[in-house]
Order: structure tokens, then sequence, then C-alpha cells
């Protein structure tokens, strides 16, 4: 009974996790990489989630995000980057320890990723790092070859630091100080938003910077 009842557990684990990652638009291949189920148990899924809701949840295809020039493309970006990564930091997503799995096999960070994703689309930077952008920065920030965590000189905030020296080593709020300010104009009746509604910052954690750990180097089946 005991054996029945841990893999209605897991099962159910593996489930409920799947559909929340349908509803960020995950690929099929880094459901399948991170809680176990099948292809064809996905789709079937994905079919359920259209079929019950009212949301529409588009399924990617094709090869995931793999640059780390994206998160450097602009000042927004480099914004929103820095937030999701240092609420990877506060979640201990950047630490060593974070690579231990449940007895169940599925991996704890998986479920602390989503809520850092989910946090990050509540804070209202921007829409732009998708979840599975999102994905591979966690990734390139655990390796460290391309980007790495670290504190602004200025502020002494979470930034992400270019090891390729293609930006300045300050965050983007300090680098921009336009981004200094209250709430615009009112336009139409409704107030805007100021760039400086966008400011968000997450102190600096040194127990972060550790060395690299392999737990977020997934496999993923080659089609």
């Amino acid at each position: 009974m005991r054996i029945t009842e841990d893999r209605y557990h897991r099962e159910q684990l593996q489930l409920n996790l799947a559909m929340r990652m349908i509803r960020h638009e995950a690929r099929t291949a880094t459901i399948h990489a991170w809680t176990g189920l099948t292809a064809d148990r996905i789709r079937k899924l994905h079919r359920q989630y259209i079929h019950d809701g009212d949301a529409v949840a588009k399924r990617h295809r094709g090869k995931p995000p793999r640059q780390s020039s994206f998160f450097l493309r602009n000042a927004d970006l480099r914004r929103q980057a820095s937030a999701l990564g240092g609420l990877y930091a506060l979640l201990g997503l950047l630490k060593t320890e974070a690579a231990k799995t449940h007895a169940h096999g599925m991996p704890p960070w998986v479920e602390l990723f989503c809520e850092a994703y989910e946090t990050y689309l509540g804070l209202g930077l921007g829409c732009e790092v998708t979840f599975e952008h999102a994905a591979y920065l966690l990734e390139a920030l655990q390796r460290r070859t391309e980007l790495r965590p670290g504190s602004c000189p200025v502020c002494h905030a979470f930034t992400i630091i270019d090891t390729q020296r293609r930006m300045p080593p300050q965050c983007a709020v300090c680098e921009d100080p336009l981004t200094e300010g209250t709430l615009g104009e009112t336009h139409g009746g409704a107030r805007t938003k100021s760039r400086a509604s966008r400011r968000v910052r997450i102190a600096a954690d040194t127990t972060h910077d550790t060395p690299s750990s392999p737990h977020l180097r997934r496999t993923v089946p080659r089609s």
C-alpha cells in the first residue's frame, strides 16, 4: 500500500508541475527533461489544459534559447534579467546545495524556479523574458562562463556581470540616471508608468557566488 501511495504522490507532483510549466508555455522537451513525463503524455495534458480553460498556451517548437547576449540587448532586458537573477539568489538557486534531489527523483529546484519566474512576472517589469529564457539564464549563472552573479559597484544591488565585458559592470539602473523619478503625467485620464516604476533592486548576497553546480545542465533529447 505504501508503494502505491508513493507512486501516486510522485505522479501527482509530476502532473502538477507539468501543468504549471504548460501555463508558462514551456517546450515539450523541457517539460520532459524536468518531470520525466513522456512527450505523448505532455501533449495530452496540453490539449486538456486548452480544452478545460479559456487560457491560451502556445506550444513552442524548435530549439530553446541559448544566447546570453539576449539579456544584454537593452537596458530594460538587463533590468529584468537582474531582477530575475536576484530572485534566484534569494531562493538559493545559485548555491551548490540546490543540486540535491528529492527521493521521488524530481529535483526541488524546479518548483523554486517556477516560484521565481512567477514572482518576476508579478513585479510588472515586463514579459520579454520567457520561461525558456529564464531557464537558460539560471543555467548561465550557474556556469559563470559568460554571465555571473555579482553586485553593482555603485549601489551594491544584485546585478549580472558580463564576463565578456560587453557591458559596464554597474547595474542598468545606475548606468541610466533617468530611471529616477515619480509617476508620469496623466494620459487619457490614467497615470502612465515612468521608468522609475520599473526600478527594482535586490540586495546582493555574496554567498551565492559559489563554484558552478551541474544540476541545471539538463539533457534535452535531440529531435
